[in-house]
């Protein structure tokens, strides 16, 4: 992926809204994209989603951009919430955060 540049990443938050859009969808593509261009700004959002959506098909991939953005973020959030994931989904991210 190419790298954002804070002006984008600005226009993209501040004018088209990004950090608070109500579909789950656009919200997941965008934190991820936040992450992965190392905004810190992104986190408060993200963990809001990881409380709020239980769906792997958004949770592990936001989990992988965590851990790439800052492990020990990923560690913390995931031992405050993984009681609120199915057995199965907390088994998957075990893996993705502590390696088992």
């Amino acid at each position: 992926m190419k790298e954002l540049k804070k002006e984008a990443y600005d226009y993209l938050k501040n004018v088209v809204g990004l950090h608070n859009s109500y579909n789950v969808e656009v919200s997941f593509l965008w934190y991820v994209v936040a992450l992965n261009n190392k905004f810190e700004d992104i986190l408060e959002h993200v963990v809001n989603l990881l409380e709020n959506a239980g769906r792997m098909k958004f949770v592990k991939p936001l989990y992988q951009a965590l851990k790439n953005f800052d492990s020990n973020k990923a560690v913390e959030v995931f031992a405050k919430l993984r009681n609120l994931y199915h057995p199965v989904a907390v088994r998957l991210l075990d893996k993705i955060i502590y390696g088992k």
